[in-house]
């Protein structure tokens, strides 16, 4: 019973310590929670989408592209196919043959990072966002975040991640820990301590994988390895709180458990590959 009780409080001091952390930073940031820009900066930026039978969905993306509040002539989106056996291929190209700044390319099934690869060999703009193609972007995303490389030290930017449209109660739980999700990341982005680039959408200064290389197959979460990596050779990663994007929650337990023993399993392998990061310099 004794020690029963000395764990309980021992987690209730833990829980207040971070709450009293968390909202400490937040008082201390508060005037930069939502980035104000001191100019109108719209380069160029290549948004690459990684595909593997994704015809369910890869329309309702392309779409929200066409849709964004940002010069057209600024975009230039590359749809890479990594092997579909479904129409998702087909959907791409005739979506090329209407909009020129659509470019579709096809290679053998070799995995997301592979994909995502050939798309930055593929972009020919300074700025390169990748977007999972089961997400779908805020009209306002893609600008509020560019607006934040007005500073040269930003070398990529992160979105704030949202379930589209839940229905069931497992999308709803997957809907309120996102948006929990994107709070504490935004807290974590005064410290210099984000630890993902997620996939649905992240921006980066191309000189990014001139510099330390292009995604690693990284235990099936290449996201979570580049953030480890640019956090090594320090780059400096911020979030953009007000730049949205839907993307598909887990339909059901089973598919959520899944998920999750993959990013836990591969965030336990990573933190291995990286224990310096961990450390404490003296």
């Amino acid at each position: 019973m004794i020690v029963a009780d000395i764990l309980g409080y021992f987690s209730i001091f833990l829980a207040l310590y971070f709450a009293i952390f968390v909202f400490s930073t937040v008082f201390e940031y508060k005037e930069n929670f939502y980035y104000k820009p001191k100019r109108k900066f719209k380069p160029r930026v290549s948004l690459v989408v990684p595909c593997y039978n994704e015809e369910k969905t890869i329309t309702k993306t392309l779409q929200s592209f066409l849709g964004l509040d940002y010069p057209q002539v600024k975009i230039e989106v590359i749809v890479i196919d990594d092997g579909s056996a479904d129409k998702t291929l087909e959907i791409a190209q005739n979506f090329s043959k209407k909009y020129s700044q659509i470019k579709v390319f096809h290679k053998e099934n070799g995995g997301k990072y592979t994909a995502l690869n050939l798309g930055i060999q593929k972009s020919t703009c300074p700025y390169l966002g990748t977007v999972d193609a089961d997400s779908f972007l805020h009209k306002d995303s893609l600008k509020k975040i560019m607006e934040q490389f007005e500073d040269q030290k930003v070398m990529a930017v992160i979105s704030s991640v949202r379930i589209a449209d839940p229905k069931t109660i497992i999308e709803g739980i997957q809907y309120v820990e996102y948006l929990m999700g994107n709070f504490l990341k935004k807290v974590f982005s005064f410290l210099n301590g984000i630890n993902v680039v997620p996939g649905p959408l992240s921006v980066f200064n191309k000189k990014v994988f001139t510099k330390i290389g292009p995604y690693k197959k990284a235990h099936q979460t290449e996201d979570l390895e580049m953030a480890f990596r640019m956090q090594k050779n320090n780059m400096l990663i911020t979030q953009a709180v007000d730049a949205i994007v839907y993307t598909q929650g887990c339909k059901t337990f089973k598919e959520l458990l899944k998920q999750r023993l993959r990013w836990n399993r591969g965030g336990l392998l990573n933190y291995k590959d990286y224990p310096e990061l961990f450390s404490i310099k003296k």
